[in-house]
């Protein structure tokens, strides 16, 4: 593959390694990304404006927390017109609703505090559509994470600033947790003043909670790229693995450089991957680069064309 100077057309090199850190902690303030990136903290500050001013990147929190349900529902319809899917926005259940071409019509996904939130929208969705469901999975996720997004970093230096949190196990929260949380899923990038009028909670206390909450991979804070704003696109591949190659596996995702995100689960399939690339073509050819060379591990895989209707929320 013939890498270009960007990865995207439409912003430049120092940009795009600003993409890949704001993608490691969002949080990271001007002055440490001028230090880490050897550049004028105006040119910084003036870049980073202009990714969130474009709507070339918003704020995510990623929350790993052993209370916060997650789970990809994937289903295959017999008919599939815009009323389906006006139904299913309308429910207002999914923080990402995707279209999808391949082995499934559409992927949800759905955030809640329990199971029986899931058992719910299952049932609604059963209700709704029982005369053209063909076949409906669902995939727990057990944990996800970004991978770095490692195509927009130009630094191999900075490359290793990446530690991957989704192999950590969920821990439970304790009540003080829940509720910073709680406001960090709305506004991730809110300012500590803030946050401590928001909880009646000391400086002191907020830093050393939400810095444990990092160090335990229960959050990362995060950017959300808009792909099609950037010129690119991702789509997804379904892989069901030996689970006595799971190991080698993680560790060839994490190193791929197009897998910019990657969530592990249970059920029909155990790894949804996302893929960046600049065309159709390109991940196609991504995605049999990975099926060669993990031929030992991979059991089955499929993957999904999508066009997203509903940004992810949080």
């Amino acid at each position: 593959m013939v890498k270009s100077v960007t990865f995207s057309p439409k912003i430049d090199s120092i940009s795009e390694n600003i993409l890949y850190l704001l993608c490691l902690d969002a949080r990271i303030t001007v002055t440490d990304l001028s230090v880490l990136l050897h550049e004028q903290r105006r040119i910084v500050e003036n870049r980073v404006n202009k990714l969130y001013e474009q709507h070339y990147i918003k704020p995510l929190l990623i929350c790993n927390a052993q209370n916060c349900l997650k789970a990809t529902i994937l289903l295959k319809l017999s008919s599939f017109d815009q009323n389906v899917l006006k139904a299913l926005i309308e429910l207002k259940k999914f923080v990402k609703v995707k279209e999808t071409q391949g082995e499934y019509d559409l992927s949800l996904l759905f955030m809640g505090d329990q199971q029986k939130d899931l058992d719910v929208i299952l049932h609604k969705i059963t209700t709704l559509f029982h005369n053209i469901i063909l076949k409906m999975d669902v995939v727990y996720h057990e944990a996800e994470d970004t991978l770095g997004y490692k195509s927009f970093c130009h630094n191999p230096d900075l490359l290793k600033k990446y530690i991957p949190i989704f192999t950590n196990k969920k821990p439970q929260l304790s009540e003080e947790e829940k509720s910073v949380v709680l406001i960090l899923k709305e506004k991730p990038l809110i300012s500590y003043r803030e946050l401590m009028k928001e909880t009646a909670l000391g400086y002191n206390k907020l830093y050393v909670l939400i810095t444990g909450l990092k160090e335990r991979g229960v959050l990362r804070f995060s950017v959300d790229p808009h792909y099609g704003n950037l010129g690119l696109e991702f789509h997804n591949m379904l892989v069901r693995i030996n689970h006595a190659k799971r190991e080698e596996f993680e560790r060839n995702m994490i190193l791929h450089p197009r897998i910019h995100w990657i969530k592990k689960g249970s059920g029909v399939w155990d790894y949804i991957l996302s893929i960046t690339a600049r065309d159709i073509n390109e991940f196609i050819d991504i995605t049999r680069e990975i099926r060669t060379e993990n031929k030992t591990c991979i059991l089955d895989a499929s993957t999904l064309i999508s066009k997203i209707h509903v940004e992810r929320q949080y």
